[in-house]
Formats: structure tokens, sequence, C-alpha cells
């Protein structure tokens, strides 16, 4: 079980697209609006120059060499990336543990060539501070690899019983090591690697390791889930010091102070001055308590960089007040995004690593609401301005921008669509997966189930959608029984059996309620109110979002997994939106302001947010 090294794809998707219909390129671009919070699994700073830092994160590898102020992404090798390490004497040389091998790059992570142990996956690498060509390297189920020539050869130091993952030299006498084993415990050497004995803890699951750098025999271990724990005499005994019950992502300490040491816990960030004996908060400003990396300034201690959950922070005072620092690092993963009808420079996104977050100019800031449950999936928004979050186990209303949400609904299942009424405000209809379509009469205060207990009801709703002009005329895309139709509100549905199967999006012409569009697998169209469907565009790509002009309903967009398509004639011909600027192209929501229906707001999977103006 690994809990640190979480493996990163970082596959490119291919340029070419292939679709039905009369498919083309435009010549318009996407601009990034954020939010900046990507999740942050792994920080490292380069020794040489601070100012360089590389993170291993939810969509890739990211470098800043302005300490952190702007970052970009990195061309990372075709491979899943484990782990990272920045050579003591150059920012610019760093190395990769991948599910191929270990991979090198002299350039600042501009290119990268394999520098051994091809085919290995490796989970963790070590450097000599003091002999940077002295490298080791834990690969899964072969144990550890050593080099002292920089990578050229490589030599075998242990045998498949011995440590593969968080390898650690000790700084002050760099033949001692210490590494968690295969299965769970520390272990120690104190010959280079040539040979490895227990040093205690063989029952628990490790998820961070570090050593005194001025004391070989005092290390320090967070566990999954039984807290942080010392030893001062390599491993012949450990004392907790503290966490009891929970898990500790990340310890990082002091190079100039060792008694000072902090811990990434699952409740947010603490230190010590008294090396473990009492912890003290030190995480105000951080706004997600998921510390899974820590890098301090080794000439400047009192800078610290948090890699979180939800982003990066930087502290200037050893953690008395953090501030955002990630301009340009990008990874929310959207999964529903709402325009306020009323101000077309408020939106509202909800993401897979913080809950709701609100921004009040367009996109250029983000806040995070006062929802702050991961789980959201869904955001839908009445013409009053109330705004409907469902969740992985109920609805939260707010009709205060966000700042108050209250829980209208507790559900055993997940919410999977939310649509309000055009023609009524007051109600709206909600989907749950494994169970009925909800309705509600009072703006999502309240929910009941309107079905009639007569024939087939939809259970597996994935969308929802409400005719316009007649607030009883319902549309559920079901999973099991592709589309269903109800005219009285709920109480009575029936299956139209000839729509097509895995939709995922519904969307209703507003100026002709007969015509409905739907997304799955390509994009569909009905002329009459839902009894025949044609395939229009896109066949055979997965279609996760549809919008349409509230200025001109015959202009159309489909988000998909190779960026946005559109339609300017009803869905006769399509072309594809420009993808530059797009960094994920994998388009999950897409939202156009009512008020402002120039701008097309487009939801990605790990990329955040994107502008594109019409």
């Amino acid at each position: 079980m690994r809990r640190q090294n979480l493996g990163l794809s970082l596959i490119l998707l291919p340029a070419a697209i292939m679709s039905t219909g009369h498919v083309h390129d435009s010549a318009v671009s996407w601009v990034s609006l954020g939010p900046h919070m990507a999740v942050v699994y792994s920080v490292a700073l380069s020794p040489a120059d601070p100012s360089v830092l590389y993170l291993m994160t939810s969509e890739g590898l990211e470098k800043s060499s302005d300490a952190g102020q702007t970052w970009a992404r990195l061309r990372a090798p075709g491979r899943t990336v484990e782990t990272l390490a920045v050579f003591p004497g150059s920012a610019r040389k760093v190395l990769l543990g991948t599910s191929g091998g270990i991979y090198e790059s002299r350039d600042g992570g501009a290119t990268w060539s394999l520098d051994g142990l091809a085919g290995y996956q490796i989970y963790s690498i070590a450097i000599d501070p003091l002999h940077p060509r002295t490298l080791y390297a834990g690969a899964v189920l072969r144990g550890v690899f050593k080099t002292s020539d920089g990578g050229a050869h490589w030599a075998h130091v242990g045998g498949p019983n011995v440590p593969d993952d968080f390898l650690v030299v000790a700084p002050s006498q760099t033949r001692d090591l210490y590494a968690e084993g295969q299965l769970g415990g520390v272990y120690r050497s104190t010959d280079g690697g040539s040979t490895w004995s227990q040093a205690g803890l063989h029952d628990r699951i490790l998820s961070s390791l570090l050593v005194d750098p001025t004391r070989a025999d005092t290390a320090y271990v967070g566990t999954a889930f039984g807290g942080a724990l010392k030893t001062t005499n390599g491993g012949r005994t450990w004392t907790r010091i503290g966490f009891r019950g929970q898990g500790v992502n990340m310890l990082a300490i002091d190079p100039r102070n060792p008694n000072v040491v902090f811990a990434g816990a699952r409740r947010g960030l603490v230190f010590s001055s008294d090396g473990g004996e009492s912890w003290r908060s030190a995480g105000h400003g951080i706004t997600n308590d998921n510390i899974e990396g820590l890098a301090l300034d080794a000439a400047h201690p009192s800078t610290i960089f948090a890699g979180t959950g939800g982003g990066m922070f930087l502290t200037h005072d050893r953690g008395l007040s953090w501030s955002p620092d990630d301009t340009g690092l990008s990874g929310a993963i959207v999964e529903a995004l709402v325009v306020d009808p009323r101000d077309p420079s408020t939106i509202y996104e909800g993401n897979a690593l913080a809950g709701v977050e609100r921004s009040t100019d367009g996109g250029s800031t983000w806040r995070l609401t006062g929802l702050r449950d991961p789980s959201v999936g869904v955001l839908a928004s009445s013409p009053s301005g109330t705004i409907y979050a469902g969740t992985g186990d109920g609805i939260f209303v707010s009709s205060t921008g966000g700042s108050r949400w209250s829980r209208s609904l507790d559900s055993a299942g997940a919410v999977t669509a939310i649509a309000v009424a055009p023609s009524s405000p007051n109600v709206a209809y909600a989907g749950i997966w494994q169970g009925p379509v909800l309705r509600s009469r009072d703006a999502g205060q309240h929910w009941t189930s309107p079905w009639s207990g007569h024939g087939k009801l939809p259970t597996a709703t994935t969308a929802l959608a409400v005719d316009p002009g007649a607030t009883k005329v319902v549309y559920a895309a079901d999973a099991l029984f592709n589309l269903m139709k109800s005219t009285d509100g709920g109480a009575d549905w029936h299956i139209e059996f000839n729509a097509p199967s895995g939709v995922n999006a519904l969307v209703i012409d507003p100026e002709s309620p007969e015509t409905i569009y739907a997304g799955g697998n390509g994009v569909w169209v009905s002329h009459d109110a839902g009894l025949h469907w044609k395939n229009v565009a896109l066949a055979h790509q997965y279609v996760a979002a549809l919008e349409l002009d509230p200025a001109n309903p015959a202009i159309i967009f489909a988000g998909t997994a190779k960026g946005v398509f559109t339609s300017g004639d009803g869905g006769v011909d399509w072309s594809r939106i420009d993808s530059t600027g797009l960094m994920s192209q994998g388009v999950d929501s897409l939202a156009v302001s009512v008020s402002s229906p120039e701008v097309l707001y487009a939801g990605t999977g790990g990329g955040g947010v994107f502008e594109h103006r019409m």
C-alpha cells in the first residue's frame, strides 16, 4: 500500500480528433481563470537555488523559478511518475522515479532521458548530500539499488525483502540510511545500503520519514493512522510524540535548528520547538488541511512552502501566517459550473478538492464559500439567484451568494442532477442515484417524491431538464431506461424508447420546447419532444456537457474529452473551438451567462475553469 508517492499519468492527449458531421478548427483561444488549487503530492526545493521548486500534482509536474509566484507545467516522460529529487549542486538537474525506471533532466525539466533501471517501478530516490554522484533508488519488490557514478551504473544492494520506499540519507553521516520496508516498519543501513536491519515499528504503515540533520540516530516517522513517533537510538526504541489516532502525512525539520519540527496532520499543520515534546498550530491561512508536502528554505528557515490538497501556500514567519502561492497552478477538478443570472461577473464552481467556490470578478479571483464539501457534483441556479448544490449525500441551498448554506435534503445516494423550472423558479427537481426523482415547490427548502406508485420511474438519473413553458413536463436521462418523460410533475413516467443511451446532459430550446438536445455518446436531437432522435455530431465521442446560447439557442456548445465543439445552426454543422490555452482538454461542465452571453466558461477535470469570449 502506497500513500505518498501517488502516481501521475502524464500521457499527453493527441491533437487529432475524430467525429461525424462537418467539423473544423476555428481560430479562438481560451484563458485560464483558476482556481489555483491543484492537489500537490510532493514539493521539492532546490538546495542550490531556493527560488526553484518542483511539484508533483494532480495534473502532472510543475516548476516555479520565482519562489512560487508563478508556475509552469513541465512535459514529463510518458510514464507514471512516483517520486522526484533535485540535485544539491544544481537547480536544473532533476531526477524522476517512474513506472519504467529513472529519468534525468539537466535543463530544469525541459527534456528528459532514461538514467537507468529501465523497466523497474521506482518509488523512492535519495541523493547523498555530500557525494551527490552517489544515489539510491527503491524499486518495487526488488529492493534498493545504488550508483556511485551519477547513474551510469547501478548495483543491487538489497534483496526483495529489504526496503523500497521512503529512502532517506542521514545528512550528518551519509552512509546511514533509513527506509520503510515492503510490508511497513522501519529499516536501517549503516554501510551505504550494503546490509539492512529492522529498526522497529514492523506493524506500522508509514506516511513520512525524516532524519535529524545533526544526529544520525534521531529519526521521526509519521504513520497512516497511529500519529508520529521518534527514536533517538537508531530505531531500537520509538516514542509516540502526538497525534494519537490521526494520520500524519508529512514531516519536515529545520536544518539550522533540529528541535523545530513541522507535521502535516489530518487536521492541519502544526509545529514543535522542542523535538516533538509539544505541538502548536502553524496553519493559519492554509485553507486546506490535507498537507501533502513541506519544504523549508535552508538559508531562510522561516520561509516554508506547503503543498496541500487544495494548492500551494507560503509563509515567511515560520508558520504564523500563510498566503496562497499558486498563481498559474490550476488543477481544480471542476464538476459543475453556474453563472449568477443576475450578475455575469459572479461564477460558482463545484470541485472535487474543496467544495463550492465563488468569483465575483469574472474569474480573476476565487473564494471558498461556506460549503466545503468535496463531493459536490451538481450546481444549479434559479432566476432569483438561489444556488443549489448536490453532494454525495444531500442537497444544500444558498440564497446569500454562498456565504451561508442550509442542508435541505439528506439522501442515501449521491445527488446526480438538479433542474430548476424556468417558468416557475420556486420549483426544482433533483435526481438521486438509486433513488427517485424528487421535487421541491419552495425553492429547495423541502423535497418530496411526487411519484404516484404506478409504473416505472427513474432511479439512476444522470441528467434532468424541465420544459421552459410547462413546469410539470420533465425529462430524465436514466442509466437503466435511457430517457424518461413525465407530464404531471413526476407523478408518472414513461420511457422514450427511441432515445439514445448513455445520456449525461440534456438541454431544451427555450424558443421551441419540442427541440431537445442530449449529450452522451455524441450529440443527439429530437424535434418532437422526445419521440424520435437523431445523432447530429460527435458520434463515438463522450459528451459530458451541453449548453445553449441564451441570446440565440440555435448556438450549441458541447464539452467533450477533446475540448469544446459548437454549432451555430441548431446542430447541422459543427466546429471545434480551438483548444489553444485549454491546458486540460477534458471539459466536464459548461456555463454561459444569461445577461452576458458573449462569454463561455468551461470547467475541466484537472485544469480548473477557462474562459472563451465569442
